[in-house]
């Protein structure tokens, strides 16, 4: 939950910022996914803005990985951690870790670069004579030989980053528990899963199966219930409200759950990896937290209760801050509002029924 709160303090206002700064270059009242496609791709600002989010998105995520990691190596070296003290030791290596996760973006970036062209490149040739909903629905010849492209692409890709991500899945224990230093910790890390990457793929494709296949369930689960119980509501508006709110807090807690199980198993899967052999022997445990924090060589007089406050503080900022974003992005210009094609999946799009 700290961690959530932490990504919704610090990439709320950067997006709301990035979509309002898009609309002022383009002059428009609204912007499509097009627009939002070539800015990110063809601007240097978009592109920085790019490698920006991605890194602060993978960052905060690598950063709440190594908070469980230093919790599941801590009871494997049999002591019982201390929430306070995993989670300042992750604080302590925060710029260390946006460091890795900047250098893993640029690296992600330049290996799919040739395989963005390619796809980039089969849909200009092949797919611009139409709008691409026109090759979505009828599906023409020229349609199915783009996709035959896109698939064997894809697969490349996906062949290309599930090697190097093996070989890289150690690159966050070494920056957090032995100090590697971010931009040698990649070639360590490839160095020591020599040989041993197989196994760590069993491992990680169970994981990556169920972390797929667990939301699918409790998404479709919650839906049933959901359609089998909201219909004896319809005739109370109150009863209704009651009901959705309950329902989303259900949904919720849910997804939550889901999202502990799966980050926290990944987080043993690496640590697992990185104990074996003996690996683990130089990682150093966290510290115990005594109202200081230091960080990249400074020390910050500091408590759990002002870390909790203070972040209470950021995520309130940051509501507010986007809400003034978007407030100032209304214009007072006419806007059509139109519907997108409706739920396609139980009526034909653009008709009523679908609506």
């Amino acid at each position: 939950i700290a961690y959530k709160a932490i990504a919704f303090a610090v990439l709320t206002p950067l997006i709301v910022a990035l979509m309002r700064l898009l609309i002022r270059r383009t002059g428009a009242t609204a912007i499509a996914d097009v627009d939002i496609a070539l800015f990110l791709f063809t601007t240097r600002a978009g592109a920085l803005a790019l490698v920006l989010v991605l890194a602060l998105i993978i960052g905060v995520t690598a950063l709440e990985q190594a908070c469980l990691m230093t919790i599941v190596l801590t009871a494997l070296r049999g002591k019982r951690p201390r929430l306070r003290d995993a989670f300042t030791h992750g604080a302590r290596n925060a710029f260390a870790v946006l460091r890795v996760t900047v250098n893993l973006v640029v690296r992600l970036l330049v290996l799919a670069a040739p395989f963005v062209a390619a796809l980039g490149g089969t849909y200009w040739v092949l797919l611009t004579d139409h709008d691409i909903n026109f090759y979505l629905t009828d599906r023409p010849p020229v349609f199915w030989g783009a996709a035959a492209i896109v698939a064997v692409v894809v697969a490349a890709l996906a062949l290309v980053l599930v090697r190097k991500a093996l070989s890289w899945l150690l690159v966050l224990p070494l920056v957090v528990f032995e100090n590697v230093l971010p931009v040698l910790a990649f070639a360590e890390s490839a160095r020591r899963m020599a040989g041993r990457r197989m196994g760590a793929a069993k491992f990680l494709g169970a994981w990556a199966a169920a972390a797929i296949v667990l939301p699918i369930l409790t998404t479709f689960g919650l839906q049933a219930i959901g359609r089998g119980i909201a219909p004896m509501f319809a005739g109370s508006m109150a009863g209704l409200l009651l009901f959705v709110a309950v329902y989303l807090l259900v949904w919720g807690a849910a997804s939550l759950a889901v999202g502990v199980v799966t980050a926290a198993t990944f987080a043993w899967i690496v640590v697992r990896e990185y104990s074996a052999d003996g690996g683990a022997d130089a990682a150093k445990l966290p510290e115990p937290l005594h109202d200081e924090l230091k960080i990249e060589g400074r020390l910050l007089r500091v408590s759990a209760p002002v870390l909790v406050g203070t972040l209470v503080v950021a995520v309130a900022l940051a509501a507010g801050a986007a809400y003034l974003l978007m407030g100032s992005a209304w214009t007072d210009r006419p806007v059509t509002i139109f519907a997108h094609r409706g739920a396609a999946a139980e009526a034909p799009e653009n008709t009523l029924a679908a609506f």
